[in-house]
């Protein structure tokens, strides 16, 4: 009866979180598996069968090669010895013709989930979607830097489209595929940047993993990291999971909790997984299909608010988590319950202490006063945090002579989806101020995501673009080169004799700016 009742409680909180679109799906071996792609076992026996009829010289190798137990390794060798051949192997074993999609993947893409991650090579996903929507999926293999980028920092954007994200590459791409023992070291052990973004997802984003057994070592070390990082709540990411008839499901149960922070609705193990199928027609209720993404509308607005938490950084305030560089799972803040996203901080500019939430109505223009304030966002690295006090002192200078602005720093809202609100701010905002320098132009979320955003919006005629050069940088060959920058002639607020004088320069170029109304 215990057991029962945690696995209906455990299910009612994972359609609720379905019905609030905060899920992305995790999709492992099993899904291929009910399409007619190989299992592991299958796939080292293909391997071997390929290997020895392209040189059945080979065959005394393969069968001492067969008594070892490290797959990873055997794998390695495998690969080695198909040597120019491993292509096409992979292309024969998981193309889109060697699978077929069924009515499990299509109640599967139907899931109310954001995006799918997969570690599986083959396209069955892809095809399900496009057999379910009528439109091509759009993929992003992990190892393209500029794709990859845009979806860790747009992955909870209301109009960012799904996407089908392949872990461990995709089967077109051999050099993309994680198979081997020194794919799996490459990957996880030599370099830290790939395990960091996955755990930065894992801990901003619920994940729920179907079709996975949850015995992949490296994956799961990276939940029980980002638990341990977590500490004690609930647990933030689901499984649907078979339950053995001999197994304890209580403790099963806390040990999925306690280790990784998953939260697993059982269902009974049978050889055709049929209660899988079932549970998916229980979640396809929580909401039938997934809704269009909304355009947004640009909205101009008479407030000024400015909010730029580079990465969700601090700006000079006196509570909240530490602001970090990049995706790292070591310096990444994570709440101790339901950690949709890193708590986010940074400052407004506005004349009304609620203006951040809830812009002024606009107000009658005098004919003796500069035109109300325009809607700033500010983007900049962390690295220059001292760069943007600067820009708000001479703002706050400024305001007795025209300039009607008063500076609040605290959080925008936390809890919530901070790259979301973030680019909702970037969306509305009138003029957009790039504080340029070597770190900005380094800056990976900055640079690709912000700063094309900008541009984009200048071009369209929705907001102005203007910056602001604090130190030399080679910034004459970036996207933003042909636009004004300031202080004067672009030079570089360091490099003035009498930074002061810079500052002076900049602000005065901005209230030109405002006055003019853009």
């Amino acid at each position: 009866m215990e057991y029962l009742d945690a696995n209906r409680q455990a299910l009612r909180s994972l359609q609720e979180a379905l019905q609030a679109r905060r899920v992305m799906g995790l999709v492992g071996a099993g899904c291929s598996v009910r399409a007619g792609y190989p299992t592991w076992s299958d796939l080292l026996q293909r391997m071997e069968e390929a290997i020895c009829q392209r040189e059945p010289l080979l065959a005394g190798i393969i069968s001492q090669l067969k008594n070892e137990d490290d797959v990873l390794w055997r794998a390695q060798e495998y690969r080695r010895l198909l040597a120019d051949g491993y292509g096409s192997f992979l292309r024969e074993c998981f193309g889109e013709e060697a699978g077929r999609v069924t009515g499990f993947h299509k109640k599967l893409v139907r899931l109310p989930l954001r995006h799918f991650l997969t570690t599986n090579y083959d396209p069955i996903l892809e095809l399900a979607h496009t057999a379910v929507r009528g439109e091509p999926a759009r993929w992003i293999q992990w190892d393209d830097s500029w794709d990859l980028r845009e979806f860790i920092f747009r992955s909870g954007d209301p109009s960012y489209s799904r996407r089908y994200v392949y872990l461990h590459g995709r089967y077109n791409k051999p050099r993309s595929i994680i198979l081997t023992e020194e794919d799996y070291q490459k990957r996880y052990v030599l370099s830290d940047r790939d395990a960091d973004r996955i755990a930065a997802l894992l801990a901003t984003q619920q994940v729920l993993s179907i079709g996975y057994s949850l015995s992949d070592f490296d994956v799961m070390e990276l939940f029980r990291q980002v638990k341990a990082r977590t500490g004690p709540g609930r647990p933030h990411h689901y499984a649907l999971l078979p339950l053995d008839e001999g197994r304890d499901p209580g403790i099963f149960r806390r040990r999925l909790n306690g280790k990784y922070g998953v939260e697993p609705v059982f269902y009974p193990w049978t050889q055709d997984h049929a209660g899988l199928d079932e549970l998916l027609d229980r979640l396809s209720g929580s909401r039938s299909r997934i809704p269009p993404a909304k355009p947004r509308v640009k909205k101009r607005e008479p407030s000024l608010a400015s909010p730029r938490p580079d990465r969700a950084v601090p700006v000079e305030t006196g509570t909240g988590p530490q602001g970090q560089q990049g995706l790292s799972i070591r310096e990444l803040p994570v709440p101790d319950v339901e950690p949709l996203s890193p708590p986010k901080q940074g400052f407004a500019v506005s004349g009304d202490e609620e203006s951040s939430t809830k812009p002024a109505p606009p107000a009658a223009k005098k004919p003796d006063q500069v035109q109300a304030p325009l809607r700033i966002f500010v983007s900049y690295s962390i690295k220059d945090g001292s760069f943007l006090q600067r820009l708000k002192e001479q703002f706050n200078q400024h305001a007795k002579s025209g300039l009607s602005l008063s500076w609040t720093d605290r959080p925008i809202q936390t809890g919530i989806q901070w790259h979301q609100d973030l680019f909702d701010e970037l969306e509305r905002s009138d003029l957009v101020l790039l504080l340029v320098s070597p770190s900005f132009l380094a800056t990976d979320y900055v640079y690709h995501a912000e700063m094309k955003r900008a541009l984009e919006l200048q071009e369209n005629g929705q907001a102005q673009v203007i910056p602001i050069i604090v130190q030399p940088a080679d910034w004459k060959s970036a996207p933003f080169a042909q636009l004004q920058a300031l202080p004067r002639a672009g030079k570089p607020v360091t490099e003035w004799e009498d930074a002061g004088q810079a500052w002076k320069d900049i602000a005065a170029g901005l209230k030109a700016v405002a006055a003019k109304g853009l």
